[in-house]
């Protein structure tokens, strides 16, 4: 059996064996001289002399049971038993490096698992934009995502089933043990069907959407979209006249077929179906947010960190959503 030298392995070897044996410094000597297969040289490598070295492979030998060196005055030599416990220690070795570069990346955030949570109305600009940044940095990372209502990942983060969460906040969503911070702002337009009066119109006044009939946000499947609209409707002394309500994106089927208009976040855009045009809100309090939600004074997870360091990336380098027209 050749005898292949791993170099710096017995320091590796050294800190594995520590830990579930006794005997680690006998061990460390037997794979000295089983590499080098002189004791000489293996005896400078382990900075001793020659004599304790000798000992403690004959201790090493009682411990096994068996003779594992053949030595004489011309060569050393590996028994059977030999070559079969030095390929052991070897392996050993080899997997303790391999256990240790795993955790330091672990650590360092760029291996490991993410489990991230989003509302649908942030898939449209913040998640392609930050997840394929964020892939390309950290490949390693394995990524699993949810869609869900800001309320439903709001309950899986505070029960340790997501790790971060991209949302839109509404009051219920305050305290919980759980810190939020924005991270994207847009203003809110108005989705028309291309044919609507108000189409024609470069802005729309709120005031102006008092007699249009208005497709409402879902109570159960967009509670924060919902409570904005009425806040912002109540804020400027207007009352709406919904005639349906639903979620995105079935919201804006129903713009094209003609049955409202709704308001909705300025990237929502970027659907773009054919019968609907989009024209800017002119309304105090017209913008919207969204914010990354993770459990407080939690770092048990250093991925998460690593996330949202892309996040502070992109949002360094994204450009503003502007109302603009379709």
């Amino acid at each position: 059996m050749s005898n292949i030298k791993f170099p710096g392995i017995h320091i590796f070897f050294d800190k594995i064996m520590a830990l579930f044996s006794p005997f680690s410094r006998q061990a460390q000597a037997f794979l000295a001289v089983a590499e080098e297969l002189h004791f000489g040289r293996a005896a400078e490598r382990l900075h001793i002399s020659q004599p304790p070295l000798s000992q403690q492979i004959r201790q090493f030998e009682a411990q096994a049971g068996a003779r594992l060196i053949e030595r004489t005055t011309r060569s050393v030599r590996l028994t059977a038993a030999g070559q079969i416990m030095l390929a052991a220690l070897q392996r050993m070795a080899t997997d303790g490096q391999t256990a240790l570069d795993a955790a330091r990346r672990v650590s360092a955030g760029v291996a490991g698992f993410l489990r991230l949570g989003f509302t649908s109305t942030a898939a449209y600009r913040l998640v392609p934009a930050v997840l394929g940044a964020y892939h390309a940095r950290y490949p390693d990372v394995h990524l699993t995502m949810q869609e869900l209502t800001s309320d439903a990942l709001l309950h899986d983060l505070q029960s340790e089933r997501l790790d971060l969460v991209l949302t839109r906040r509404y009051d219920d969503m305050r305290g919980h043990g759980v810190t939020f911070t924005e991270i994207d702002r847009e203003p809110l337009v108005v989705a028309l069907p291309m044919a609507h009066p108000l189409a024609r119109r470069r802005t729309i006044p709120i005031r102006l959407l008092a007699e249009a009939a208005l497709i409402d946000s879902d109570r159960g499947g967009s509670q924060y979209s919902h409570t904005l609209l009425r806040e912002l409707f109540a804020c400027n002394d207007v009352t709406p006249r919904y005639v349906t309500e639903s979620v995105l994106p079935t919201i804006l089927a129903l713009v094209e077929s003609a049955v409202g208009v709704a308001i909705v976040p300025a990237s929502v855009r970027e659907l773009r179906p054919r019968g609907v045009a989009y024209r800017p809100l002119a309304a105090p309090m017209q913008r919207d947010s969204i914010l990354f939600a993770a459990r407080r004074g939690d770092s048990l997870n250093p991925t998460v960190d690593a996330f949202l360091g892309v996040i502070a990336d992109w949002r360094a380098r994204a450009p503003k959503v502007q109302g603009r027209q379709r």
